[in-house]
């Protein structure tokens, strides 16, 4: 369970209809590999089932999700946003879906600064809704 200082972020790998559940979850289990090499260490993937093969629809509405808790520090935010532009840099023709709270900010090819003006413009968006008297 993440300390009230962490935030959670959910990265959904998205891609077109005709990608096998089997790929996305190749790439998924790569870019959680990435981050943990980046020294992102809490990141897991939803509890459920491997996807098999002919999955489609509802059963795999985890496949390519990451869970990740990460501290606000700025080392740890600047080695998220690495990974992740070098990883869309990588797969152009995928896209990652983040949520943090109740906020969506969808990413593909992106240019390198442009993902990170926009990535950060996001997670300053929301020190800025936790900051605000609820």
């Amino acid at each position: 369970m993440p300390e009230a200082s962490t935030r959670s972020v959910r990265i959904t790998i998205d891609a077109d209809r005709d990608v096998s559940p089997e790929v996305i979850d190749k790439e998924c289990i790569q870019l959680l590999r990435e981050l943990k090499a980046a020294e992102i260490h809490d990141v897991t993937r939803p509890s459920g089932p491997a996807p098999s093969a002919g999955t489609r629809g509802a059963e795999i509405s985890d496949i390519g999700t990451l869970l990740i808790a990460i501290a606000p520090a700025v080392p740890v935010i600047s080695r998220l946003i690495s990974v992740l532009e070098l990883w869309i840099k990588k797969h152009p023709a995928r896209k990652i879906h983040m949520v943090i709270g109740d906020s969506v900010i969808d990413m593909s090819n992106v240019p390198r600064g442009d993902a990170t003006r926009l990535i950060e413009g996001f997670l300053r968006s929301q020190d800025d809704n936790r900051s605000e008297p609820g």
